[in-house]
């Protein structure tokens, strides 16, 4: 059973884990291009002999090598899921754990770093207290960010992680995605015709056999009489009534 059956907007974590991928992808290129750029300003000036090598330029190379694995495993993962091949979903499901507990030890130290400012903040003067709670402010803003995208992380992790999951138990493929919405045509009955049965954005269902038109339905035939005297059909003129006498008037 996968752990999930449905990814944020996507009505199945194929789709799910590809929008995953995407992600992932343009994440990761952007973050490379950032810390390429201030790598390549840190050895400029390392080389010129203005600053020794630091923890700062360790990092940033670190940081660059994350990101050409993220690169790498996004692609894999977009060509997996593409080919139904649950083995290519294996380095996404590796990197992005240490990607989650990269951007966890961040947060971590940004509320430290920010407990620590306001701590030693509290005996300068309103000048300085403004600075140290601008520092703080700056932090909480990274400290959300982080979170931000933490969440998202662990959502596109487990979209393929359940991917996998569906791939292993041979669902998960395109012509397996059950089609939620169906739409159900019918003809009424005593007008002959058949029933149509159509799926919207996947295919017709199998063996539905075509029903039968209804005959037509007989009109009643009209009642007979119970018993009773037809009805005259034509009636002879009236007779006329013979002329009253003529009363002998009063003397």
């Amino acid at each position: 059973m996968a752990i999930m059956q449905r990814c944020c907007c996507f009505d199945n974590v194929r789709s799910g884990s590809i929008a995953s991928g995407i992600y992932t992808l343009i994440y990761a290129a952007v973050t490379l291009a950032l810390a390429a750029i201030l790598l390549s300003l840190s050895w400029s000036l390392v080389v010129s002999g203005v600053q020794e090598v630091s923890s700062v330029f360790i990092i940033l190379i670190l940081v660059v090598l994350l990101c050409v694995l993220i690169l790498i495993s996004s692609i894999l993962l977009l060509v997996g899921v593409s080919k139904d091949q649950r083995g290519y979903l294996f380095p996404y499901m590796i990197v992005m754990p240490i990607l989650i507990l990269l951007h966890v030890a961040y947060c971590i130290l940004c509320i430290i770093g920010a407990a620590e400012i306001g701590s030693e903040g509290q005996g300068y003067s309103p000048y300085q207290r403004s600075a140290v709670d601008g520092s703080i402010a700056f932090l909480m803003i990274q400290l959300a960010i982080c979170v931000l995208f933490t969440v998202m992380d662990v959502v596109c992790f487990l979209c393929v992680v359940s991917q996998y999951q569906e791939l292993r138990d041979g669902r998960g493929r395109q012509q397996d995605i059950v089609v939620r919405a169906t739409l159900i045509t019918t003809t009424a009955p005593g007008f002959g015709g058949a029933v149509v049965v159509t799926q919207q954005g996947g295919v017709p269902p199998q063996n539905y056999a075509m029903q039968q038109g209804y005959a037509p339905q007989q009109r009643d035939a009209p009642q007979q009489g119970f018993g009773y005297a037809p009805m005259q059909e034509d009636f002879g003129p009236a007779q006329g009534y013979p002329a009253q006498q003529q009363y002998p008037q009063a003397i």
